[in-house]
């Protein structure tokens, strides 16, 4: 196992040198300019003929009141409806006769626009995809099915454990947080949500402040940035509303939820609070994450999946976010085996806070997840992607080009403060044909 955890090690240590060698000047051509509106623009030139244009909105759970919940996700496809003067097939048309592609997804911080097609079609691209942002036409027959598609992935979501689990883990974790809610929004509001509604959201967070347009691919930087300002001058120059992004409380005690299923498996979150992307304890504590579940030489995997043969599924995440964050580890087993397995993730971590791990297993995974990002930067779509997505975050995105030497910097020391530090009282929910022994009923 040793043997094979080295050659493991070796690769991805030629990953990472490869990947630094091919992207250095890739990092030195990144250019950012603020616009009078206060609109970011990055632009990356690469040369291939393949153009990306990412539009990042800052709109998700903390622009939401209460009883705007779902309001951000409804809006989010409904961009992609048609504008004031071409419909939505039109749309899918013209892009599709470019041979190209477009999409908009909706995240608990933000919602994400994109259009991906070859070079020579950049200006069509631009004009499409800012017609978009300014002129959404937000039909009423749109509207109305649009919601029923919601309310429809909702009922599929009930059958879907990890969809299921990832609500009542959020629901039980943060208590103040508008993280919270589910994430597809309240079945109420969705139901009840006007046209005038949508507008008036809309109105008021589609505005510059809130926008960060990145684009990668063969275009020269002075007329794409020209372009750009032409393209969305005709946003109104407001101020976007303050999001809500409350303090959230670390568990004082052990939270737990349990519901019950049909199916012959037991499936749980077990996890903890975790820094935002904001933190300088986000890179240790994704160190720190990927020992424990992420991938064939975790702990999770070794000591639970091939030695005990305790999961038929298993691993862990975290995500970077503006507010709090999470650290989450999940198993699908028997439901015999969930009470063994919770304890055998608990152990792990004990014995990390214990400064029970060695620095070979840190830098195979510090090696992993640099070898991951220079992996994941390979498309033209990737580097506008994650560029606008850090300046979205609010790190910047410089931050995300700095990244594998935040991680390289990562030391046994912080794995195991942040260990201390947040991974303390746990959050575990389950669902299962079966209430393991010990588990608080449903709510």
């Amino acid at each position: 196992m040793k043997g094979v955890l080295l050659l493991k090690k070796a690769f991805f240590i030629i990953v990472f040198i490869i990947f630094s060698m091919t992207c250095s000047f890739a990092i030195e051509t990144v250019h950012k300019e603020i616009l009078p509106t206060g609109m970011t623009v990055l632009i990356q030139p690469v040369d291939e003929d393949i153009t990306a244009i990412e539009v990042f909105v800052k709109t998700g759970v903390m622009n939401e009141e209460k009883a705007q919940a779902g309001i951000s996700g409804l809006i989010t496809p409904l961009m992609l409806r048609g504008t004031n003067t071409v419909s939505a097939r039109d749309i899918n048309m013209e892009i599709e006769s470019l041979g190209g592609t477009i999409q908009a997804i909706s995240n608990q911080d933000y919602s994400e626009y994109y259009i991906v097609s070859t070079s020579e079609y950049f200006d069509t691209d631009l004009r499409i995809i800012s017609d978009i942002i300014l002129h959404p036409a937000f039909l009423q027959e749109e509207i109305d099915k649009e919601k029923q598609n919601i309310l429809l992935e909702m009922e599929k979501q009930q059958n879907r454990p990890f969809s299921r689990l990832n609500d009542m883990f959020n629901a039980t974790l943060y208590q103040r947080h508008p993280y919270g809610r589910p994430a597809l929004g309240v079945r109420e509001n969705i139901e009840k949500f006007t046209r005038e509604d949508i507008i008036k959201f809309y109105s008021a967070n589609y505005v510059p402040k809130n926008i960060v347009v990145s684009i990668a691919g063969k275009v020269d930087v002075k007329s794409a940035l020209e372009k750009v300002k032409t393209a969305f001058a005709g946003l109104p120059d407001s101020t976007p509303p303050v999001l809500y992004n409350p303090d959230e409380p670390k568990p004082l005690l052990w939270r737990e939820d349990y519901r019950a299923s049909g199916g012959d498996a037991g499936w749980f979150f077990l996890g903890y609070p975790a820094p935002s992307i904001l933190s300088p304890d986000f890179p240790a504590m994704e160190v720190l994450q990927l020992v424990i579940g992420g991938g064939m030489n975790s702990r999770m995997w070794i000591k639970m999946r091939e030695k005990k043969g305790l999961a038929y599924d298993l691993g862990s995440f975290m995500s970077p976010t503006i507010g709090p964050g999470r650290m989450v580890a999940f198993i699908a087993t028997t439901p015999g085996k969930v009470n063994e397995s919770r304890k055998a993730i608990l152990d792990e971590v004990r014995d990390i806070r214990q400064g029970k791990i060695t620095n070979e297993e840190i830098d195979i995974m510090k090696t992993y997840r640099i070898g991951q990002y220079y992996i994941n930067e390979e498309t033209v779509r990737s580097k506008a992607y994650n560029l606008g997505l850090y300046e979205i975050l609010g790190t910047g995105y410089q931050y995300y080009l700095d990244y594998p030497n935040l991680i390289q910097k990562v030391t046994k020391e912080d794995i195991v403060r942040v260990a201390n530090e947040y991974l303390t009282n746990p959050v575990f929910v389950v669902i299962s044909p079966k209430r393991p022994d010990g588990i608080q009923g449903e709510r």
